[in-house]
C-alpha cells in the first residue's frame, strides 16, 4: 500500500489543481456512481523462480464491478471534451479450487468526448450524450494464494464507451461499455508471479451535472 499512496495522491492533487482552473466557471461538472459486471479473459500467467520460468493460461472468474468518476465537460468553445477521475473496484479470482483471489483497484485519469445531440435549451450538453473515455490507470492490487500475499501497483490501460440520456438538466443514466489492462508482478512463496488481467467491463448508473 505504501508504493500506491504517493502516486495516487499526486494524481489527486493534480485532478484537484485541473478541476480548480479558472475556465471551470464555463464548465458542466460531473458526478457518476455506476455498478455492474467484470468479466476478465483467460490470460497468461508468468512465474519466475530459481532457474525456471513457467507460462500457462489461468481462467478467471467473473465478477462484479462498482465505482464513482468525478469530472467536468468545458460548456466555452469544446463542449464536446472533459476531464474525469474515476476509482472503482473488482476481483480476477483464478477459477481453479484453490485458485488465487486478486483484488484490482484502479484510480483512472479519462480525456473525456462526447456528441451533444437533441440538445435545447432545457439541455444544453444534450439529452442524449454517446461518449468516449480513455486514460492511463494507476492501479494497486492485492493477491492471496494459499498463505502468501503481495501487493502491486502499476500503470494499466482503461477505455469507456457509452450513452447517457438526461432526465432532468441535472440528473441522467447511462450505460457504458468498458476495457481494462494492467500487468502486476506479485512475490509469492518466494516465486514471481506475473498475471494479466485484462477485463471487460458492462455497467450502468446515475450521473449529476452541477
Amino acid at each position: 500500500m505504501c508504493r500506491l499512496r504517493p502516486v495516487v495522491v499526486t494524481a489527486l492533487i493534480l485532478f484537484a489543481v485541473t478541476v480548480s482552473a479558472p475556465g471551470l466557471a464555463r464548465a458542466e461538472m460531473f458526478l457518476d456512481v455506476y455498478g455492474g459486471g467484470a468479466f476478465p479473459m483467460d490470460s497468461d500467467t508468468t512465474i519466475r523462480g530459481p532457474g525456471y520460468t513457467i507460462v500457462g493460461e489461468s481462467p478467471y472468474k467473473d465478477s462484479f464491478v462498482v465505482g464513482g468518476r468525478v469530472g467536468y465537460y468545458f460548456t466555452a468553445g469544446a463542449p464536446w471534451l472533459g476531464l474525469a477521475l474515476d476509482v472503482s473496484y473488482f476481483e480476477a479470482n483464478i477459477n481453479l479450487p484453490d485458485g488465487a483471489k486478486n483484488d484490482v483497484v484502479p484510480v483512472s485519469l479519462l480525456l473525456m468526448m462526447r456528441t451533444p445531440l437533441a440538445a435545447s435549451q432545457e439541455f444544453p450538453g444534450g439529452r442524449l450524450q454517446p461518449y468516449v473515455g480513455i486514460g492511463p490507470s494507476f492501479v494497486y492490487s492485492r493477491s492471496e494464494a494459499g498463505s502468501s500475499s503481495d501487493t502491486s501497483f502499476d500503470v494499466g490501460f482503461d477505455f469507456r464507451l457509452g450513452l447517457t440520456w438526461m432526465l432532468t438538466r441535472t440528473i441522467g443514466l447511462f450505460g457504458e461499455y468498458r476495457f481494462s489492462y494492467v500487468r502486476p508482478d506479485y512475490d509469492l512463496d518466494g516465486e514471481t508471479v506475473e498475471p494479466e488481467f485484462t477485463a471487460n467491463h458492462i455497467a450502468a448508473g446515475v450521473t449529476f451535472r452541477f
